[in-house]
C-alpha cells in the first residue's frame, strides 16, 4: 500500500505545482492582453493628440496590477523579469515616467542576465528622452546596441535620432531616420522615422528630400493609416514645388 499512497502524494503534488505555475502564467497573460489592448487603442487614436483616453488608462491601470501580482505572490517564478518590464511598458504609456524607471533598474539590478535587458534598456532610454535627461538616455541606448540585437537595432538607432532631434541638430536626425527608413525597414518604427524625416526635410526647404522621405512612408508603411499620412505628405510638398499633376495623382491614390 505504501507505493499507492507515495503516488498519491506525488500526484497530489505536482497538480499544486502545475496548478501554481498556471495560475500565475495566467496572471501575466491577462496583464498582456489588457496592455495590447490599450496599444491597439493608442493606433487608432491621432498620433497628435495631447493626452491619452480614460479607456486606455484603465487598461494600463489593469495591466500594471496584474503583472505586480506576479511580482508580489509569485516572486519566485522566472516570469518577474517580464512581469516588471511589463509594469515599467504600461506606466510609460500612462505618462508615469518615475514609475516606470524604476522597474527598468529593478530589472537590470536584479535580473542582469534576463534576455529582456536589451529591451529594458530601449525602453529606458525611450522613457528618458520623455524626462528630457538626454545624457543618460544616449548611455542607455548606446548600451542596448552594445547587446547587438537584431530586433532591436532599428529601435536605437531611431531614439538616437530623436535626442539628435530634440537638441536641435536636424541633420543627424535626419541621418539617423534615413538609416531606419532604408535598413530597417522591418522596425516598428519605419514610418515614424520617414516622416520625420521627410518633415526635417521640408522645414529645411528640401522639397525634394522630403518629398522621397514621404513616399517610401506612403508606398511601403506598416499600416494604412501610415501609408495614408505619407502620401498626404507627400502632397502637401508637391503643392508646394507647383507640381500640380503629380499632386493630384498623389491625392487621389490616398483616396482610392
Amino acid at each position: 500500500m505504501r507505493r499507492p499512497i507515495r503516488f498519491a502524494i506525488g500526484m497530489a503534488t505536482l497538480a499544486l505545482l502545475f496548478a501554481s505555475g498556471c495560475a500565475y502564467f495566467n496572471t501575466l497573460y491577462n496583464a498582456k492582453q489588457k496592455y495590447r489592448e490599450g496599444l491597439d487603442l493608442k493606433a487608432k487614436a491621432d498620433p497628435e493628440r495631447e493626452e491619452i483616453t480614460q479607456q486606455e488608462k484603465r487598461l494600463y491601470k489593469e495591466s500594471f496590477e496584474k503583472a505586480a501580482r506576479v511580482v508580489k505572490y509569485y516572486s519566485d517564478s522566472k516570469w518577474v523579469d517580464d512581469a516588471l518590464l511589463l509594469m515599467a511598458k504600461a506606466s510609460h504609456e500612462k505618462g508615469d515616467y518615475s514609475t516606470a524607471l524604476r522597474k527598468y533598474d529593478e530589472i537590470l539590478t536584479f535580473y542582469p542576465r534576463s534576455n529582456l535587458v536589451p529591451e529594458t534598456l530601449v525602453m529606458q532610454g525611450r522613457t528618458l528622452i520623455e524626462t528630457k535627461e538626454y545624457d543618460r538616455a544616449v548611455a542607455a541606448l548606446s548600451k542596448a546596441r552594445d547587446q547587438d540585437k537584431k530586433e532591436f537595432r532599428g529601435d536605437v538607432i531611431f531614439f538616437l535620432g530623436t535626442v539628435e532631434e530634440n537638441l536641435g541638430h536636424p541633420e543627424e536626425a535626419v541621418a539617423a531616420y534615413s538609416q531606419v527608413v532604408e535598413k530597417h525597414r522591418g522596425s516598428v518604427w519605419f514610418g515614424e522615422a520617414g516622416m520625420r524625416a521627410g518633415d526635417l526635410r521640408q522645414e529645411a526647404g528640401d522639397l525634394v528630400g522630403a518629398v522621397a522621405f514621404y513616399e517610401k512612408v506612403r508606398s511601403k508603411g506598416h499600416t494604412p493609416l501610415e501609408q495614408y499620412r505619407g502620401g498626404m505628405k507627400k502632397g502637401e510638398a508637391l503643392l508646394e514645388l507647383q507640381e500640380w499633376k503629380r499632386a493630384y495623382t498623389t491625392f487621389r491614390d490616398v483616396g482610392d
